[in-house]
Protein backbone atom coordinates (compact mmCIF):
# COMPACT_ATOMS: atom_id res chain seq x y z
CA UNK A 1 0.00 0.00 0.00
CA UNK A 2 2.86 2.42 0.52
CA UNK A 3 4.50 1.85 -2.53
CA UNK A 4 1.13 2.40 -4.58
CA UNK A 5 0.62 5.65 -2.45
CA UNK A 6 4.33 7.43 -3.07
CA UNK A 7 3.68 6.06 -6.75
CA UNK A 8 0.23 7.99 -6.55
CA UNK A 9 1.84 11.06 -4.70
CA UNK A 10 4.51 11.12 -7.76
CA UNK A 11 2.20 10.64 -10.74
CA UNK A 12 0.12 13.83 -8.56
CA UNK A 13 3.17 15.63 -8.48
CA UNK A 14 4.10 15.51 -11.85
CA UNK A 15 0.46 16.33 -13.22
CA UNK A 16 0.79 19.27 -11.01
CA UNK A 17 3.88 20.49 -12.43
CA UNK A 18 3.64 19.40 -16.18
CA UNK A 19 0.25 20.50 -18.05
CA UNK A 20 0.76 17.76 -20.76
CA UNK A 21 -2.27 16.83 -22.53
CA UNK A 22 -1.72 12.98 -21.90
CA UNK A 23 -1.83 13.51 -17.77
CA UNK A 24 -5.10 15.20 -17.58
CA UNK A 25 -6.86 12.21 -19.15
CA UNK A 26 -6.54 10.01 -16.33
CA UNK A 27 -7.88 10.19 -12.49
CA UNK A 28 -5.39 9.38 -9.66
CA UNK A 29 -6.27 8.28 -6.40
CA UNK A 30 -6.91 11.40 -3.73
CA UNK A 31 -7.98 13.71 -6.84
CA UNK A 32 -10.53 16.04 -6.64
CA UNK A 33 -13.14 14.97 -9.97
CA UNK A 34 -16.58 16.84 -11.23
CA UNK A 35 -18.94 14.78 -13.22
CA UNK A 36 -21.26 16.56 -15.41
CA UNK A 37 -23.53 15.62 -17.65
CA UNK A 38 -23.77 14.89 -21.44
CA UNK A 39 -25.42 18.34 -22.15
CA UNK A 40 -23.67 20.20 -19.73
CA UNK A 41 -20.12 18.87 -21.76
CA UNK A 42 -21.74 20.54 -24.75
CA UNK A 43 -22.51 24.21 -23.49
CA UNK A 44 -18.97 24.24 -22.16
CA UNK A 45 -17.82 23.08 -25.52
CA UNK A 46 -20.11 25.48 -27.26
CA UNK A 47 -19.52 28.59 -24.88
CA UNK A 48 -15.68 27.62 -25.71
CA UNK A 49 -16.36 27.56 -29.25
CA UNK A 50 -18.25 30.82 -29.30
CA UNK A 51 -15.86 32.99 -27.20
CA UNK A 52 -12.97 31.73 -29.43
CA UNK A 53 -14.95 32.71 -32.52
CA UNK A 54 -15.35 36.15 -30.71
CA UNK A 55 -12.21 36.53 -29.95
CA UNK A 56 -11.08 35.95 -33.59
CA UNK A 57 -13.70 38.47 -35.04
CA UNK A 58 -12.13 41.08 -32.42
CA UNK A 59 -8.64 40.24 -33.54
CA UNK A 60 -9.80 40.75 -36.84
CA UNK A 61 -11.85 43.99 -36.75
CA UNK A 62 -9.03 45.60 -34.37
CA UNK A 63 -6.73 44.83 -37.36
CA UNK A 64 -8.85 46.48 -39.99
CA UNK A 65 -9.14 49.36 -37.44
CA UNK A 66 -5.17 49.72 -37.11
CA UNK A 67 -5.18 49.88 -41.10
CA UNK A 68 -7.66 52.04 -41.42
CA UNK A 69 -5.90 54.62 -38.68
CA UNK A 70 -2.43 54.03 -40.03
CA UNK A 71 -4.15 55.18 -43.58
CA UNK A 72 -5.52 58.03 -41.99
CA UNK A 73 -2.66 59.04 -39.94
CA UNK A 74 -0.71 59.30 -43.68
CA UNK A 75 -3.57 60.71 -44.92
CA UNK A 76 -3.35 63.76 -42.43
CA UNK A 77 0.94 63.89 -42.66
CA UNK A 78 0.47 64.33 -46.53
CA UNK A 79 -2.57 67.03 -46.13
CA UNK A 80 -0.48 68.83 -43.41
CA UNK A 81 2.49 69.32 -46.00
CA UNK A 82 0.25 70.11 -48.57
CA UNK A 83 -1.17 72.79 -46.33
CA UNK A 84 2.37 74.07 -45.34
CA UNK A 85 3.52 74.33 -49.09
CA UNK A 86 0.14 76.32 -49.93
CA UNK A 87 1.03 78.62 -47.26
CA UNK A 88 4.28 79.00 -48.24
CA UNK A 89 3.23 79.85 -51.86
CA UNK A 90 0.45 82.17 -50.96
CA UNK A 91 3.09 83.90 -48.63
CA UNK A 92 5.57 84.18 -51.83
CA UNK A 93 2.29 85.34 -54.20
CA UNK A 94 1.41 88.07 -51.43
CA UNK A 95 5.13 89.07 -51.21
CA UNK A 96 5.51 89.29 -54.89
CA UNK A 97 1.95 91.05 -55.22
CA UNK A 98 2.95 93.83 -52.52
CA UNK A 99 6.22 94.52 -54.18
CA UNK A 100 4.29 94.99 -57.73
CA UNK A 101 2.41 97.47 -55.87
CA UNK A 102 4.72 99.36 -54.91
CA UNK A 103 7.08 99.58 -58.29
CA UNK A 104 3.50 100.51 -59.75
CA UNK A 105 3.10 103.43 -57.19
CA UNK A 106 6.54 104.63 -57.69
Amino acid sequence: MLIEDRINNDKITDKKLDYGFDKNNYVLGGEITVQITLSEYRELVRSDATKRHDIEEANDGKWKREQENKSLREENQRLKEEIYDLKKRLEQYTCEAIEEEKVVEE
